[in-house]
């Protein structure tokens, strides 16, 4: 009986799918990186001060005036958010795990679920580290800040301050958005991954159509496929827009930044794509 090389037992496409995630997920590495990156991700919120900008107010003949370019009410006081936090978290989390698992299965290679796992947190740590700076630093106002703070023309003051300063501070988290960056990072990454692991553009797809002698090409289907949680990821930054939360910049803003951290971290972690090793991770 021929016994199997060292290669053939570390590799994937050898080992049970249950068998790759459990050597991944008991990684010594893993665990020390989910301590670095939750330190990035978290110690911003408590370590930085929030930049408070002066409420923008004039005195015009003996009443005060905000100056403000839009001022909207807080969505949840008109109708239910488009996507509330919970659902984020399906989204931008379960989702991305659940296709990780299926590509486990279809698609296996030696590495790909550890380089998978330290690729995504690695992205979703840098990116909430990076909003979180930016949001303490840059204070930008959120659409809906005077009516949250219960601006009086009368005071030329807000009213609802009270004894903590902590609601009010959000008031000046608008820039960037943190559902815009958490989504794009997390969708780019999961469509990049999808058209990796598939090799789109590398292994040809072609459906013959009767005794015709002609195909069709499934590579721009397949694409399309791919990019869909691209498009999710647009549809739920447009959504902070369309509920008040955030201005455009923001979460223009937002998408860049978990946009660029998916790049750098997928392509960190695995081969390029397009290429006949797309599917696999890049050799430490």
């Amino acid at each position: 009986m021929k016994t199997p090389s060292n290669d053939a037992i570390n590799d994937d496409s050898v080992q049970s799918p249950s068998h790759a995630w459990r050597r991944a997920l008991l990684s010594p590495t893993l665990l020390l990186d989910v301590v670095v990156i939750g330190l990035m991700a978290g110690l911003p919120n408590f370590v930085l001060p929030q930049h408070v900008r002066p409420v923008p107010v004039q005195n015009v003949n003996g009443t005060w005036v905000h100056v403000f370019v839009y001022d909207a009410p807080l969505a949840s006081d008109t109708y239910t958010y488009t996507l509330n936090d919970s659902a984020l978290l399906v989204f931008t989390l379960l989702g991305p795990l659940a296709v990780a698992i299926i590509l486990s299965v279809v698609s296996p290679a030696r590495g790909a679920v550890k380089a998978w796992l330290h690729s995504f947190l690695w992205m979703f740590g840098t990116t909430e580290m990076i909003v979180s700076c930016l949001k303490a630093y840059c204070g930008y106002m959120r659409p809906y800040f005077l009516e949250e703070c219960g601006f009086s023309d009368a005071l030329g003051t807000c009213t609802s301050i009270g004894t903590s300063m902590t609601g009010y501070e959000r008031g000046f988290r608008s820039f960037p958005s943190g559902h815009a960056s958490n989504s794009a990072s997390t969708m780019v990454h999961t469509s990049l991954r999808l058209m990796g692991a598939l090799r789109v553009g590398h292994v040809p797809r072609k459906v013959p159509l009767g005794r015709s002698g002609l195909e069709l090409e499934l590579d721009g289907l397949l694409t399309l496929l791919c990019l869909v949680p691209i498009l999710l990821a647009a549809w739920i930054a447009g959504s902070r827009v369309h509920n008040n939360s955030h201005h455009p910049a923001d979460v223009v803003g937002g998408a860049l930044i978990g946009g660029s951290m998916a790049v750098l971290y997928y392509t960190r972690y695995f081969q390029a794509l397009f290429g006949p090793d797309s599917h696999r991770p890049r050799q430490p």
